[in-house]
């Protein structure tokens, strides 16, 4: 319940036991030993910093230690010191950061859209032909910075044309899945696409080659007033399953049907192994991002999925491991605090 904190050669010491992580003594210093969650970080001392993750691995500032985990995030202020839990850089975190920045942007590019467009980009816009021709992923470029692409692109031809598919081999990095080798032009995310998703199949049709953008303007378009079921609890962007290869400029998207396996699988949702098991970034329509866990109960995230399908979603389903949300933009606070007998304590907020 107590811990015992040293400061020796500029490096941060711990001893004793607490409740919800054992400490031991290393070769060169002490360590938080049992780990509890699943992202990289390391303690180092600072005048101030903010946590960034869900869990941590605790090291010595000595070199030549190996790193233990352990599943708290926070601050740790000790007298005149701020100790902060810092992410680590090994590849498959950075990719991860990398990746929920990407959404992040995706999402407010979205927003930025819909503000200046009173609707929902479609996830499809077809062609006089009947066939899908242009991509979301290609409406949003001139809310992602990328309006000299955006004017490159012949929306009078299909995504695949002559004219076009030069473009698909410069992909966007926002649209780029870290994950992926740096030449792939294949996209990593996606958006579910549903009678009952936040995206609809059925898009738009332009009425004949020179139709773009009017063609955005006509009919009932998609706008929040028709997400009921509440932005914060609706799913809009997914990342794509490694085993799927889209073009970032192709139309083609996670539908959600009977057909859709959830997350993990090549007709699904795509995952990544997480250390407590494969998990998912997705980025909900209010624009915050969380991850799901590939063990996530189907009819839990159907409810994440529809728009309005009058499910109550509480807050504790979408919240923590196993099935549950983490996000990553909340971490708890942990503080180590000196009781009035001067023993040493923590406290997590």
């Amino acid at each position: 319940q107590s811990v015992r904190v040293v400061t020796h050669h500029n490096t941060t010491r711990f001893a004793g036991w607490t409740s919800s992580a054992g400490i031991v003594p290393g070769s060169r210093g002490w360590y938080l030993s049992e780990r509890l969650g699943t992202t990289p970080m390391s303690l180092t001392k600072t005048t101030g910093c903010h946590a960034e993750s869900s869990a941590a691995v605790v090291r010595s500032q000595d070199s030549g230690h190996r790193e233990n985990h352990v599943g708290l995030a926070g601050v740790i202020a000790l007298g005149s010191y701020i100790v902060a839990f810092r992410l680590l850089a090994p590849r498959i975190a950075a990719q991860g950061r990398r990746s929920m920045n990407n959404l992040k942007q995706i999402c407010l590019a979205f927003h930025n859209y819909a503000d200046a467009n009173r609707s929902f980009p479609p996830a499809v816009v077809f062609g006089p032909d009947g066939k899908p021709w242009h991509s979301w992923r290609v409406l949003l470029l001139p809310y992602l910075e990328h309006g000299d692409l955006y004017e490159q692109y012949d929306f009078s031809t299909p995504w695949d044309s002559p004219a076009n598919i030069k473009l698909a081999a410069k992909i966007v990095d926002v649209y780029r899945d870290p994950a992926r080798k740096a030449d792939d032009p294949s996209t990593g995310y996606a958006v579910l696409v549903g009678p009952e998703a936040l995206f609809s199949p059925e898009g738009l049709r332009m009425q004949s080659k020179d139709d773009f953008p009017a063609c955005l303007t006509r009919g009932r378009r998609p706008f929040f007033q028709d997400v009921t079921d509440g932005t914060s609890t609706t799913i809009a962007f997914v990342t794509v399953p490694a085993e799927r290869t889209i073009p970032w400029t192709k139309p083609e998207d996670i539908v959600f049907d009977e057909r859709f396996a959830g997350i993990g699988k090549p007709t699904g949702i795509g995952a990544v192994e997480a250390g407590a098991g494969p998990a998912a970034l997705v980025a909900f329509a209010d624009g915050s991002v969380h991850v799901l866990a590939a063990d996530k109960d189907p009819a839990e995230l159907r409810k994440l999925i529809t728009r309005a399908g009058g499910e109550v979603v509480e807050y504790d389903e979408i919240d923590s491991r196993a099935g549950r949300v983490v996000n990553p933009a909340g971490p708890p606070l942990v503080k180590i605090v000196v009781g009035d007998d001067g023993a040493y304590r923590l406290e997590v907020e």
